[in-house]
């Protein structure tokens, strides 16, 4: 059968990947996998039975269907110790996610993967609530060496050499209007289009990445669904539908998608390794991400080296995990490039002088309360500093004996003691630690 006639007889887009996910429901119709292995396309035959029971798949089926699809395609990411922790980079129908702190280079790092993409012809969509058009386009334009100057004064010459550099990319840009299926839906359907019309520069048929930055920002089919019914769902339940509709989007199109994802503070709020949460732990929200995930990589900022991000792989279904290695951000060409790095190890001294910072910080927002309550009985003291700080029994004792006589106290109904705050009291470094955060 000819391209044309196979249009014809099959004309929408689905696929085979790696990594099928969720199953689809008993009428959906059957998919037959095409024998030009690799392609973005399965040819689909008459819908079963509404009735009919489906049946668990054998090891050889599954087997058989390794033979009918051919071998995995790995995409570069363009930063060579990563694709060889990868395999080679990212597979078709699976899904990235890349988890930090803010300001961890989170963005930067989706787009060089998504330049490197759009340089070897694959077809990028970029699904990005976090910045506007015009934020991604000064990304691409200082990728290209123009500076960041270049792109807010405009002129007509710059602009016409940015437009040769960069015009012909094949890069669709959604913004907050599109959700994570729609976006993937049009996507698709270009990817298909720029096949067909040069089917000797896609010998095996559409190749399309969607990229989305972040997950806590879009919004997908389930999160417009509540919105129409007048609800708003919880972070927790926003996060785990969005997982679910890229997982959904990148087996039934085939895409390879990649998404940011915001870390838990309890990752990346110490620089004592042993106080932070793991970067698998602290990027799961509910779970979904961590589940989901082919790949996991935790980004975070190296304390002291502004410019200097350390990458560990939490999650790796094509590779090693939990290895570790160091970019540097040219944030003036929005690259990152893989250096050396030793981390240096904290002695006991450094960890003291962290402890005793934490101290100081829970004794000033302990100050805080009082300052507001006025006085306070010892269980109403616990609890006001418990819901307005999350600093538990022992480190509010802690607080307590640095604030010394700065806490005073005085008896009270029923034997209650209560205790007040004497701000002339106060020690030195938790003045200054209160001057700091007005």
């Amino acid at each position: 059968m000819s391209r044309g006639e196979e249009d014809t007889a099959y004309d929408w887009l689905d696929t085979h990947c790696e990594d099928e996910g969720e199953g689809e429901l008993a009428e959906s119709p059957t998919v037959v996998a095409p024998t030009n292995s690799g392609s973005m396309r399965s040819l689909k035959v008459a819908p079963a039975a509404a009735n009919s029971q489906p049946s668990g798949a054998t090891i050889v089926q599954v087997l058989d269907g390794w033979l009918r699809e051919g071998s995995l395609i790995h995409e570069p990411t363009g930063i060579a110790e990563l694709d060889k922790l990868t395999g080679g980079g990212p597979v078709y129908g699976t899904r990235w996610y890349l988890a930090g702190a803010p300001d961890a280079g989170k963005t930067a790092l989706l787009i060089q993967v998504v330049h490197e993409a759009l340089r070897r012809g694959v077809v990028v969509g970029l699904l990005a609530v976090d910045e506007d058009p015009d934020d991604i386009v000064t990304r691409f334009a200082q990728r290209g060496g123009h500076s960041r100057t270049n792109c807010e004064i405009r002129d007509p010459a710059v602009v016409a050499q940015m437009r040769e550099a960069l015009g012909n990319l094949p890069l669709r840009l959604y913004d907050a209007s599109w959700t994570i299926e729609s976006a993937a839906a049009d996507l698709a359907a270009f990817a298909k289009q720029r096949a067909q019309s040069d089917p000797a520069g896609h010998p095996r048929g559409p190749r399309a990445m969607l990229a989305i930055d972040s997950l806590q920002t879009v919004t997908c089919a389930a999160d417009v669904q509540a919105e129409a019914n007048g609800r708003e769902l919880p972070e927790v339940s926003a996060v785990t539908v969005r997982t679910r509709a890229i997982r959904s989007v990148a087996t039934k199109f085939r895409l390879i998608a990649i998404a940011t994802s915001e870390q838990g503070r309890g990752s990346y709020r110490s620089n004592d390794p042993n106080q932070q949460t793991s970067a698998l732990a602290s990027a799961k929200w509910s779970g979904a991400v961590e589940y989901s995930a082919r790949v996991l990589i935790a980004l975070r900022p190296v304390p002291n080296h502004p410019d200097l991000v350390e990458l560990e792989i939490a999650k790796n279904k094509h590779g090693p995990r939990d290895r570790k290695f160091h970019l540097k951000i040219d944030r003036a060409t929005q690259t990152l490039r893989a250096v050396p790095h030793d981390a240096p190890q904290l002695v006991r001294a450094d960890r003291d002088d962290v402890a005793k910072g934490r101290v100081v910080t829970d004794a000033a927002k302990l100050v805080r309360v009082l300052e507001a309550k006025g006085e306070l009985n010892a269980r109403d003291l616990r609890s006001e500093v418990l819901a307005a700080t999350g600093i538990g029994s022992d480190r509010a004792r802690a607080a307590l004996a640095l604030l010394g006589d700065a806490v005073t106290s005085r008896p009270g109904p029923r034997n209650a003691k209560l205790t007040s705050l004497d701000p002339q009291r106060l020690p030195t470094e938790v003045r200054r630690a209160l001057e700091e955060r007005k």
